[in-house]
């Protein structure tokens, strides 16, 4: 199965002023900007393809919250994840953009598998 290091999510306490950052500091694009009742979600990429999705939620701490790997098969690469041992942070689910399930690595950082229907 193969991999692909998607991008790095961080819990913002002020997600405007995050998006200035990223943007007028470090020169990101925002390409999508999701708000619903519990908070927003703003996907920022680098001009390399790099991407830093931002969550504005009062529900987690601020800073930090995990990195993302897409895959190309959702149901393969979560066989094969159970096969090889791992537990699941948060089952797999399907979300308006895809599907998502959640590891640890033995740090305990949290890496979310994802398969994306909409780019």
């Amino acid at each position: 199965m193969k991999y692909k290091l998607k991008l790095t999510t961080i819990i913002a306490d002020d997600i405007e002023e995050s998006i200035a950052f990223y943007r007028d500091i470090l020169g990101f694009e925002m390409v999508e900007k999701f708000y619903q009742d519990a908070g927003g979600l703003v996907l920022m990429q680098s001009p390399d393809g790099a991407a830093v999705e931002l969550i504005d939620s009062k529900a987690f701490e601020t800073g930090f919250w995990s990195i993302g790997v897409e895959v190309e098969d959702f149901e393969a690469a979560i066989e094969e994840l159970k096969a090889k041992g791992c537990s699941f942070v948060y089952e797999p689910t399907t979300l308006p953009l895809g599907k998502l399930a959640m590891i640890t690595d033995p740090n305990g950082v949290k890496i979310a598998i994802i398969e994306l229907t909409a780019h």
